[in-house]
């Protein structure tokens, strides 16, 4: 299964969570372009096998995990929802 590097993110303006629930859109880098997903896109393509996604911090490659929650499907890539996630320290995309 192919993963994608995972280079910023979209958050949502007037998020209840400061975690990663509040990010509604990934972005990642195609053909020296970046490419954006929504958070349900990126959670069903990880449920089915058909892709993964992961962040580099230093020298270290941090796979994401689908989470879902009080009906609530996102991505993290810690075991715990923490506003000091990586994924959460990206620049945003826009």
């Amino acid at each position: 299964m192919h993963s994608w590097e995972v280079v910023c993110v979209v958050k949502r303006e007037g998020s209840e969570y400061k975690d990663c629930r509040s990010i509604d859109e990934i972005g990642f880098r195609v053909a020296n372009k970046i490419q954006k997903r929504n958070i349900d896109q990126v959670y069903s393509m990880m449920e089915s096998g058909l892709a993964g996604y992961h962040i580099i911090v230093g020298s270290e490659e941090l796979a994401f995990k689908s989470v879902s929650m009080d009906g609530i499907k996102y991505v993290r890539t810690l075991d715990t929802d923490d506003e000091n996630d990586d994924l959460m320290k990206l620049g945003s995309c826009e």
